[in-house]
């Protein structure tokens, strides 16, 4: 590898990046590598995942659940063969070096420097997203893999509460609903209620289609999302996965939402245009970064944020096993 350092910084995609850098090839590919601390890592990820104007609880709830999720990311070593440890992009998480960092950001990473969440004596990963849109998913029904009891879903806005968000029409009922927005960014706002539409025929073309008769819901996750989508045309198809289905109707926000008209139904007969309600943004699972935003400008510190939607974590600085002489 050519190791490579530069006073001035290296100029990515239109942003400067410090430090040591490292120049590998892999599979007849050129790989620049920036080689750096965590906790300055950290600091590169926190503006760029929930904003640099954040109220300081919930930029310290985002750092602990960067740093958790980073070390869960590097104890899987995802990308040992791609010839780094963490990517930059929403894959791990988002890194722009000192881009729109400022001393909140600084002071944030500081006050919790080394902190990460453990479970069980493990590292906890932190999964997080943009918005849940009343309560969060369990990644058990999201991903389909083991329960995980830090995972396992809870309530981010206390009027869903009682709101059984996986039958269509409370669900139905809670998009239809306004929510409190004062004080929200426009993205934030955003993601509370959004509306989208697709003609059938590009939706059959999405999916390889010829036609389209019907729609049916077969299940719907504890945060409304819906999980299972059958889709009957020329041929019968199920998506099966959140994300699945959010790609086949043009990436929605999420996959909360309902079919404008259908009156709570779970088999839709489309017209020539198909019209969506929805709310929410991202999986659902983990950290809504919305209600941590929420929850910090109401005076919540970042360990109840953090205990809401991780429930059964510890805070723990205590996680590297060092050698000792």
């Amino acid at each position: 590898p050519l190791k490579i350092t530069g006073d001035q910084g290296i100029w990515l995609n239109g942003l400067p990046y410090e430090g040591e850098f490292v120049l590998k090839i892999r599979g007849g590919n050129l790989v620049l590598n920036q080689v750096l601390p965590l906790e300055e890592y950290i600091a590169g990820v926190v503006p760029n995942e929930i904003g640099n104007h954040s109220p300081s609880e919930a930029l310290k709830a985002q750092a602990v659940a960067a740093r958790s999720h980073a070390v869960s990311l590097l104890l899987h070593n995802r990308h040992t063969k791609d010839g780094y440890d963490l990517c930059n992009t929403t894959h791990c998480q988002v890194y722009k070096g000192k881009h729109l960092r400022n001393n909140d950001i600084v002071e944030a990473v500081i006050q919790t420097a080394g902190e990460i969440m453990t479970i069980q004596d493990k590292v906890a990963d932190a999964t997080y997203h943009s918005s849940c849109g009343g309560k969060t998913d369990s990644s058990q029904a999201i991903w389909k893999g083991s329960p995980l009891p830090h995972l396992s879903g809870s309530v981010c806005i206390e009027s869903a509460t009682e709101m059984d968000l996986s039958q269509e029409s409370s669900a139905s009922a809670w998009i239809s609903s306004k929510l409190d927005a004062s004080g929200m960014s426009s993205w934030e706002r955003a993601t509370l209620a959004w509306e989208r539409s697709i003609s059938k025929a590009q939706l059959a073309k999405n999916l390889g289609l010829k036609s389209i008769k019907q729609i049916q819901i077969m299940e719907r996750g504890i945060s409304g999302r819906i999980l299972k989508l059958r889709i009957v045309g020329d041929r019968t198809l199920t998506l099966d996965g959140e994300y699945k289905i959010r790609q086949a109707f043009g990436m929605l926000p999420s996959s909360f939402f309902v079919f404008k008209g259908s009156q709570g139904k779970t088999t839709i007969s489309p017209g020539a245009s198909i019209s969506l309600s929805g709310r929410g943004s991202g999986h659902g699972v983990g950290m809504c970064q919305v209600g941590a935003l929420r929850k910090a400008r109401n005076g919540v510190d970042y360990t109840q944020i953090l205990q809401t939607y991780y429930p059964t974590i510890k805070l723990s600085t205590e996680w590297i096993d060092y050698e000792r002489p």
